[in-house]
This record gives C-alpha cells, sequence and structure tokens, in this order.
C-alpha cells in the first residue's frame, strides 16, 4: 500500500473514532453536566459529584473555582451565575471532548458560607489530566488559605498540598 493510501486509510479511521466519540450513547456532554443545574447536584444516581462547605462568600467561592480550573489548564469557562453553575473541560483534543468539569456555588448552611459541589464526567481517550473532584476541594481549599492569609491567588498553580 503507498503512502497516500495509508494516509487516507488513516484519515477516515480517525474521522469514524471522532463521529463515534460524539455519538456513543452513555457519555457526557457538557450539556448533561449542566442539566444537573437545574436540579439538586448530586442527586442524578449516575453522578460521582463532590460536595464540601466551605467558610467563604459566594462570590469570593466562584472566584475561587474559577481560578482552580485555570491552575488545572481547563479550556474556557462557561458561567452560569443565575444558575449558580459554571463548566469547563479539560483534555480536549480531536478524538474526545475530555473531561466535562461543573462546579455550583450556593448558599451554605449560614450566610457566611458557600457549598461548593463538584461534578466531573470523563469521555473516553481524554488525554492525561490530573484533576480529579477530590483534588479540585484540595485546590479550592489551598487557595482559600492564600485569600485567608492575605494573599492574591497566583496566575500558575501553587505546588499541589499533601
Amino acid at each position: 500500500m503507498n503512502l497516500s493510501k495509508l494516509l487516507g486509510c488513516a484519515a477516515a479511521l480517525l474521522a469514524a473514532y471522532a463521529l463515534m466519540a460524539c455519538s456513543t450513547p452513555g457519555t457526557s456532554s457538557s450539556s448533561s453536566v449542566g442539566s444537573a443545574g437545574t436540579q439538586q447536584p448530586g442527586t442524578d444516581p449516575n453522578s460521582t459529584g463532590s460536595v464540601k462547605e466551605y467558610d467563604v462568600t459566594q462570590e469570593a467561592a466562584w472566584e475561587i473555582a474559577k481560578t482552580v480550573f485555570r491552575w488545572e489548564g481547563a479550556g474556557p469557562i462557561q458561567e452560569q451565575r443565575a444558575k449558580n453553575y459554571m463548566l469547563t473541560s479539560v483534555g480536549a483534543n480531536a478524538l474526545s471532548s475530555g473531561t466535562v468539569m461543573g462546579a455550583w456555588i450556593e448558599p451554605g448552611k449560614s450566610g457566611q458560607t458557600s457549598k461548593v459541589t463538584i461534578l466531573m464526567k470523563q469521555r473516553f481517550l481524554s488525554g492525561a489530566h490530573n484533576l480529579t473532584e477530590a483534588g479540585f476541594h484540595k485546590r479550592f481549599a489551598q487557595a482559600l488559605t492564600l485569600i485567608k492569609q492575605g494573599k492574591a491567588l497566583p496566575k500558575l498553580a501553587p505546588p499541589m498540598p499533601i
């Protein structure tokens, strides 16, 4: 087989694979993660969302969540403030939409706290990234500590706390 036929076959296979990635039943998309914003996050039986309450205002929690996503290399962040959630993704490539991530920032039990829910749905062959739901909360707590120490949040991620 000559090189042009081989490249043509490879291109056709990649196109078919990408099409399957977009139409595979049971996989998540931004819209399915975002749909949780219309109901209570974590109530979906298929959800693996993680919820923690922090001693911070909703405004500050919103900025911290965006910072954590940026530290971890997320793409554009779709902010839905009126619905208390934001969506983004990481690890997108030609074969996959990567991992879709949503963060919900809601009032906590008192007027001074915020409930932060993080939900991630990984698409197959999403590439390498290290952020997990637990890792998000670790980073969130790290950023909150910096703020409480009177420090500005750095543009680049500090070393992950142990």
